[in-house]
């Protein structure tokens, strides 16, 4: 079993930040820091240590400052364990100075505000809660008990019924569910012209309001689309590791772009591509289920060494018969497409990014450059300066 102190230190070295544990006489118990020269925020603001104190329940809960400054609380056998602070954002001088004007601390002490992922901060509060009381506890359940209060509850039921108002005043009603079936339809089996003919389709209706910012309006629409078509292409035999890539370098995009046409032009331009690779793989791909996962466990393990050995003992069968069963499904050799899907990143690399032959090769687990390039030159027809030569411009 894991003795609580390891667990303690592990959490402050990962998220470098302290773990302060007060009595509920609000007195500090014991604490734990990899920066015992920082100073106490606590110390300087009982008022706010009253507050998370008495915040503090059995099961963690989080509290977010100033919108970028986290915060964790746990009961246990009397005491509070607090986490914290940990930023949000890369702000981290910002971050800095706020809780330095905000909680009176000393402004000639140097103060620092380490970033994390709201992700990891969960995780450790999760695993503090499971030591303690043997139960596990899901990220969702803990953001609900933690932000979904009544005030919460309240102001979502006046958007709510604020935006059935607004509808119902105009008169208007939402684009028609079976618009966007149509388009969900053609994208799952690979109907290009279907999707074509369904962008051209009239309908009574429009779409909905998701940000009265026109620009931003269109871009919440863009990540509604292109979520939902994702969906449909896995639906249809898309590898889920592409199709969600896909979707993430869709939605990025879209953040980047500063004019409503090109958003509204890269949702149409998303659809398509999903629909075309539903397309491509209708006429290539297996219908058997080991043969998907055993293609998708590439897809994921792309950047390290991949053998036929590894995935068969992944997928619990042996070397052999996957590799016979690859060939019979796919009309190639495992190791070949193995090799293949490495190459075509390759490609992508060399043609958009700047990374050296080396750094490349040992991004995408070749065990030297040399081998890279002898292999790449087996697949392509050419040398990887060649084919950059050729294609970048």
């Amino acid at each position: 079993m894991m003795k609580a102190e390891y667990l303690y230190n592990h959490i402050v070295h990962l998220v470098h930040a302290p773990i302060y544990v007060y009595n509920e006489q609000k007195e500090l118990a014991a604490v734990y820091i990899d920066n015992g020269e920082q100073e106490n925020l606590f110390d300087c603001d009982g008022e706010f240590l009253a507050f998370l104190v008495d915040q503090g329940k059995e099961e963690p809960l989080l509290y977010v400052e100033e919108r970028s400054i986290i915060y964790g609380m746990i009961k246990r056998e009397g005491n509070t364990y607090i986490l914290g602070p940990c930023g949000l954002d890369r702000n981290e001088a910002e971050n800095a100075k706020y809780l330095v004007r905000r909680h009176h601390l000393d402004p000639r002490r140097p103060y620092c505000v380490h970033t994390v992922s709201i992700d990891v901060f969960s995780e450790m509060m999760l695993m503090l809660y499971e030591m303690f009381t043997g139960k596990t506890m899901g990220a969702s359940e803990m953001f609900l008990n933690s932000f979904c209060d009544e005030m919460f509850e309240m102001a979502m039921e006046e958007k709510l019924h604020m935006v059935f108002q607004e509808f119902q005043g105009t008169g208007a009603v939402h684009n028609p569910y079976s618009q966007e079936m149509r388009e969900q339809e053609a994208i799952r089996t690979g109907d290009m012209e279907a999707l074509k003919e369904s962008f051209h389709v009239p309908f009574v209706g429009k779409l909905g309001v998701l940000s009265h910012d026109p620009l931003r309006n269109e871009k919440n629409l863009a990540i509604a689309v292109i979520a939902v078509a994702c969906r449909s292409a896995i639906a249809g035999g898309l590898m889920p590791e592409v199709a969600f890539s896909m979707s993430d370098a869709f939605i990025q995009r879209s953040e980047e772009l500063k004019e409503i046409g090109k958003v509204q032009a890269l949702i149409r331009k998303a659809e398509m591509d999903y629909c075309r690779s539903v397309r491509t793989l209708s006429r290539t791909n297996s219908r058997n289920t080991l043969v998907k996962r055993c293609k998708n466990m590439v897809y994921q393990q792309l950047h390290s060494r991949i053998t036929s050995k590894d995935l068969a003992e992944q997928l619990e069968v042996s070397p052999s018969y996957l590799s016979r069963l690859f060939v019979r499904e796919e009309g190639m050799k495992l190791t070949d497409y193995i090799a293949h899907v490495k190459i075509e990143a390759a490609k992508k690399k060399l043609l958009y990014t700047r990374d050296s032959y080396e750094e490349i090769a040992y991004a995408l687990g070749f065990s030297t450059q040399s081998h890279f390039g002898q292999v790449f030159k087996k697949y392509a027809g050419m040398t990887p300066g060649q084919y950059q030569k050729l294609y970048r411009n």
